[in-house]
């Protein structure tokens, strides 16, 4: 499968998420026509996934940064894991074997808190810190009084 056909088949598989087409739109216009038309043609390999998820990833991340409204956020969200999982299963499905969590990875300040251990999320949806997180905020919390 070439990087080509592998794109138009991600895009086709996430026809109905108006932000991976807009992404995909978008980083197709960082290269020129004939950069584009030379990489479309390579063969795909696991590299060439992973840049183009980080890609995503990073894009996503900066659409969900300049975001406003709870619904609106949630949305954008759950767009990108969307999109980045649907890379994912386009990979297992030609038999490119990457583990989920190198592709579908944290796109907001707290998904990547909660990955790293120091927030939790309740049932509820509340943030609460874990005692890592409490750890984290108390050495934090002494080094501003040093300073003040």
């Amino acid at each position: 499968m070439t990087c080509g056909d592998f794109f138009e088949a991600v895009k086709k598989a996430s026809a109905d998420n108006m932000y991976a087409e807009t992404f995909i739109e978008e980083w197709q216009k960082l290269v020129s026509p004939e950069q584009l038309r030379q990489y479309q043609s390579e063969i795909l390999e696991e590299d060439q996934v992973t840049n183009f998820a980080e890609d995503a990833a990073n894009w996503f991340s900066r659409l969900i940064a300049h975001t406003c409204g709870e619904e609106l956020y949630a949305e954008r969200v759950k767009g990108g894991h969307d999109f980045l999982q649907a890379i994912h299963a386009k990979c297992a499905e030609i038999g490119i074997e990457i583990e989920l969590a190198i592709i579908d990875i944290p796109l907001t300040p707290s998904e990547l808190m909660a990955k790293a251990g120091y927030i939790k999320v309740t049932p509820q949806g509340n943030v609460e810190l874990t005692k890592m997180g409490q750890r984290a905020a108390e050495g934090i919390s002494s080094e501003f009084r040093k300073i003040g």
